[in-house]
């Protein structure tokens, strides 16, 4: 630890109070030069990664490698390291054990006695971006189905219109309805009419591309971004398959249902620019159709 002593002060008692403080901090710390050699480390670190000083001597920080990321982060990595005084990264690194943990490592340069160090704190975040990332996926997502909502639709939206410029195809916009939801929600309950939304979302899901979107809009309505679109036909193709897949057959609890769905759709370019557009022409030929339904 004579690195450590030398870094802070020159008086013993400053230098106990020091080594003490860096070897007991809560904090998991490690010193290198700027070359990343591992110089210090304290308990915390060796609490976190499992390697203990005697792991780490003649090491590298590179020892924490995890195979999670590849050259090119590591090179832009280094050079921004290089260029700015202090950074923080979230990186995946391996400890001891072999297990791979998300940690936010945050890294100062400091200079002492003519020479440069990097000091690094690193911080498990594993389960907090797990958390994060659940909570974001809630945020985006219908509960029951799982499938995007209105907040994810739109933005999916946006991206397929880009990519329908830029590649110069078209797009279509589905609305879905189902026919029987409001009669089988109110004669059987909520909870016959929640198995209903959750059979007829994984069936749009086993028969439309992996590319598509599907997105319960709300209710028993249900919107399809469908991408790449070379002609009118293949979107009649679709709205055929749908139709021979409706009425959608269900068996619960003894009883037999059977739901049906009215679809309208609309184009871009031709029928709209926009979300707005796009939809309400959409949801209007829908309506033509459930209207044929009923016979009105």
């Amino acid at each position: 630890m004579k690195l450590l002593k030398n870094m802070f002060g020159i008086n013993t008692s400053s230098q106990d109070l020091s080594l003490l403080a860096f070897l007991q901090s809560p904090v998991a710390t490690v010193i290198t030069d700027l070359q990343g050699m591992i110089l210090n480390i304290n308990h915390s670190f060796t609490k976190l990664t499992g390697y203990s000083e005697l792991d780490v001597k003649d090491q590298k920080m590179s020892l924490l490698k995890s195979g999670e990321h590849n050259n090119a982060f590591y090179k832009l990595f280094l050079n921004k390291l290089m260029i700015n005084s202090s950074y923080e990264i979230e990186i995946h690194n391996r400890c001891k054990s072999g297990q791979i943990l998300l940690m936010s490592e945050k890294i100062v340069k400091a200079n002492c006695n003519k020479s440069s160090y990097f000091i690094i704190t690193l911080e498990d975040i594993t389960e907090q971006k797990k958390i994060s990332e659940r909570y974001q996926h809630l945020a985006m997502h219908d509960m029951l189905t799982g499938l995007p909502n209105r907040t994810l639709l739109k933005d999916r939206f946006s991206h397929a219109l880009s990519n329908a410029v830029r590649s110069s195809k078209k797009l279509a916009i589905l609305m879905c309805d189902l026919n029987e939801f409001k009669q089988i929600n109110d004669t059987y309950g909520h909870n016959i009419g929640d198995f209903a939304l959750k059979a007829t979302a994984k069936m749009l899901q086993k028969n439309l591309r992996i590319s598509d979107t599907i997105s319960r809009y709300g209710g028993d309505e249900f919107v399809v971004i469908l991408e790449q679109i070379n002609s009118v036909k293949e979107v009649d193709n679709v709205v055929d398959t749908l139709n021979t897949i409706f009425p959608l057959k269900i068996e619960v609890r003894g009883n037999n249902f059977d739901i049906s769905m009215s679809v309208g759709y609309s184009l871009f370019p031709q029928d709209g620019t926009t979300f707005e557009q796009l939809l309400d022409l959409a949801d209007r030929k829908m309506y033509i159709k459930k209207d044929s339904y009923y016979g009105t």
